[in-house]
C-alpha cells in the first residue's frame, strides 16, 4: 500500500470557484439585459403602476390600522398598534431569466410603494390639517419586500405558498404567467413594458379588411342590395368587422392603445381578452370551520338528518363517507359540499367560473362564428418546448378552430411586424417549414391515443401540478378522485413537485398505469 499523499491548496481552488462564479453571474446579467433590452428598469418593470395597484390590494378595511387611520378625522387621535411593525409585506416572485434584476427591483417598489401608501392615506386629509401623531408614527414604518426565486412548481403560477410562510399581503409576480386563480392573496402581474408602435399594425389590418371588403362586394348582387332596406345604423354595422382580440401577456401593457386605435379607423368593432379578475372563493378554514347549519346537498334538512355532520365527522370525513357518487352526482355536488355552512354556501353561488380561451376572460354572450380572431404574438411555434406562449396559443387554436370557432384566424408579429391571414397556414419558426395545421393536428392525435390508454387503466394517479389552493383547484382534485372511484378503479394522489425532476420518482411506482397531472393551463 503506498503512503498516503498530502495535497497542499495554494489559493488556486477559491480563484477558479470565484471565477467560474463571476462568469454565472455575467450570465444572469446578460440573460436578463437580454429579457428588457435597453429598456430601464422602471420603465420595464412598471415601478409606479405596479406599486399603485400594491396599496389598492392591501386591506384597507376597519379591522387593520391603515383601514383606521384612513377613515379616522383629522383632529381625531385614535391608538394605533401594528402587529408586526411593517407598513405592508410584499412578495416580489421572479422567473429565473430576470434574477439578476431582483436587489435593484426591490429597493425601487419599496421607496414607489411607500410614496403611493402615503398619498392614499393623506388622500382623506384636509390639506391644511395638522397630521395626527398616531398617522405621523405610522408613516414612518417602511414596508417589507422580499423575493421568491424558486417555485415548488413553474415560475408562470404565483407562490401563494412560499408568500404566506411570511404572511405576504400582495404578491407582484413578474414575467410570463399563466393566470391561475389565487385564492389568499391578491396578486398584481407585471409582465415586463416595451415600447410598440401599432400604426404599422393598424395600417395592415385595416389593408386587409379592405380588400376583403372589395372581394365581397364583388360577389354580392347589385339589385339585392337594392331591395335591401337598411338603416343607417344596420348598415353601419354591416360594413364593420368584428374582431376578437387576443395576445401573448407581454404585450399586457399596451395592447389596449391597439384597441383603440383599431377601433379609431372605424373600420371594425374590436372585442379584447382580458386578464381575468381576482375571485373571492370558500377557503378550507372556513369549511373546515362549518358545523351546525348546514346547506347539505344529500337530501337531508338543516340539522344534517341524512348522517351527513353526525359527530365524530369533520368536514372532510363527512364528503368522503357519508356522500356516495351517486348522491353527489345526483345533487351536482363535490367532496364537502355537504357540510358547507349556509352563508358559505350561498358564497360559493357568487363564484363563477369566467369564460376563457388562452388564460383571458372574454364575455359570456361572445358569439365566437361572428368574429376574427386576431392573435398578437411573436412566437407561434406550438411544437417548441422553449416557449412560454406554445401553450396560451395552443389552446387558443384548438378554441377557435372548433366548429362553433371564429371565422377566421389571424396573428400579427409586432417583432417582425408581419401580419398572417391565415395562421394555420403559417410555418411554425423561420427554421421550421411545418406548418401549424400540422403540429396541431398531431397534438390531437396524440390526444387521442393517451385518451384512449386511460380507458384501459385500472389504476390511476393524480399529480398535483400547482400550488395554488384555490376552489376551482380543489373541486377540481375532487371531482376527478370522483370519477375514477365511481368507475370501480383505484385513485392515488401524488406531490412530487416539478415533473421534470420528478420523472425518475414516477418511475418507480410499476402498479400505476396512467397518472393524470392537475396543473395550470400552462
Amino acid at each position: 500500500m503506498s503512503p498516503p499523499r498530502i495535497m497542499f491548496d495554494d489559493g488556486s481552488r477559491i480563484m477558479e470557484a470565484a471565477a467560474a462564479s463571476n462568469e454565472d453571474d455575467a450570465a444572469h446579467q446578460s440573460s436578463s439585459s437580454s429579457e428588457r433590452g435597453n429598456i430601464s428598469t422602471e420603465v420595464y418593470y412598471e415601478i409606479d403602476r405596479v406599486a399603485k395597484e400594491v396599496v389598492e390590494k392591501l386591506d384597507w378595511s376597519t379591522n387593520t390600522s391603515r383601514g383606521r387611520l384612513l377613515l379616522a378625522s383629522n383632529t381625531t387621535e385614535s391608538n394605533v398598534n401594528d402587529e408586526d411593525g411593517f407598513l405592508c409585506r410584499v412578495a416580489l416572485q421572479f422567473p429565473d431569466e430576470l434574477l439578476a434584476d431582483a436587489s435593484e427591483v426591490s429597493w425601487l417598489m419599496e421607496h414607489a410603494i411607500m410614496s403611493a401608501y402615503k398619498s392614499k392615506l393623506l388622500s382623506q386629509q384636509d390639506a391644511t390639517a395638522v397630521i395626527s401623531t398616531s398617522m405621523n408614527n405610522h408613516l414612518q414604518q417602511y414596508p417589507l419586500i422580499f423575493i421568491l426565486g424558486d417555485t415548488t412548481y413553474g415560475s408562470c403560477c404565483p407562490d401563494e405558498v412560499s408568500a404566506n410562510h411570511l404572511n405576504a399581503n400582495v404578491i407582484v409576480h413578474y414575467g410570463y404567467a399563466c393566470l391561475a386563480p389565487t385564492e389568499s392573496i391578491p396578486v398584481v402581474y407585471s409582465f415586463g413594458a416595451s415600447n410598440n408602435n401599432w400604426e404599422e399594425c393598424v395600417d395592415l389590418v385595416s389593408r386587409e379588411i379592405d380588400n376583403k371588403r372589395k372581394q365581397e362586394e364583388e360577389c354580392v348582387d347589385k339589385a339585392l342590395d337594392e331591395k335591401l332596406s337598411l338603416t343607417d345604423d344596420d348598415a353601419d354595422s354591416k360594413k364593420k368587422t368584428k374582431l376578437l382580440l387576443l395576445y401573448e401577456v407581454k404585450y399586457h401593457h399596451c395592447i389596449e392603445d391597439l384597441k383603440l386605435a383599431l377601433e379609431q379607423s372605424g373600420k371594425m368593432d374590436v372585442v379584447l381578452g382580458t386578464v381575468p379578475k381576482q375571485q373571492l372563493s370558500v377557503s378550507r378554514n372556513e369549511l373546515s370551520q362549518g358545523r351546525g347549519s348546514v346547506s347539505n346537498c344529500c337530501g337531508g334538512g338543516e340539522s344534517g338528518a341524512t348522517d351527513c355532520c353526525n359527530d365524530g365527522k369533520t368536514t372532510t370525513d363527512c364528503g368522503k363517507t357519508n356522500c356516495s357518487s351517486d348522491d353527489a352526482t345526483k345533487n351536482d355536488c363535490n367532496e364537502g359540499d355537504c357540510c358547507m355552512p349556509a352563508q358559505l354556501s350561498e358564497q360559493k353561488e357568487r363564484f363563477y367560473i369566467p369564460r376563457t380561451i388562452g388564460g383571458l376572460e372574454i364575455p359570456n354572450d361572445l358569439k365566437l362564428s361572428e368574429y376574427t380572431m386576431l392573435y398578437i404574438g411573436d412566437d407561434i411555434d406550438i411544437d417548441s418546448i422553449n416557449s412560454n406562449s406554445r401553450t396560451r396559443l395552443l389552446h387558443i387554436l384548438l378554441r377557435c378552430q372548433a366548429p362553433d370557432g371564429t371565422q377566421s384566424l389571424w396573428s400579427y408579429s409586432p417583432l417582425n411586424s408581419h401580419l398572417s391571414t391565415d395562421i394555420l397556414d403559417s410555418p411554425l419558426s423561420p427554421t421550421n417549414d411545418t406548418v401549424v395545421s400540422s403540429a396541431l393536428s398531431r397534438t390531437l392525435r396524440r390526444r387521442y391515443f393517451l385518451i384512449q390508454k386511460a380507458k384501459l387503466a385500472t389504476t390511476i394517479a393524480i399529480l398535483i401540478g400547482s400550488t395554488s389552493t384555490s376552489y376551482l383547484f380543489r373541486r377540481m382534485m375532487a371531482r376527478t378522485r370522483r370519477r375514477i372511484q365511481s368507475t370501480g378503479r383505484t385513485a392515488y394522489t401524488f406531490a412530487v413537485g416539478k415533473l421534470a425532476s420528478a420523472s425518475s420518482k414516477l418511475a418507480n411506482f410499476a402498479e400505476i398505469d396512467c397518472f393524470v397531472l392537475i396543473a395550470c393551463g400552462e
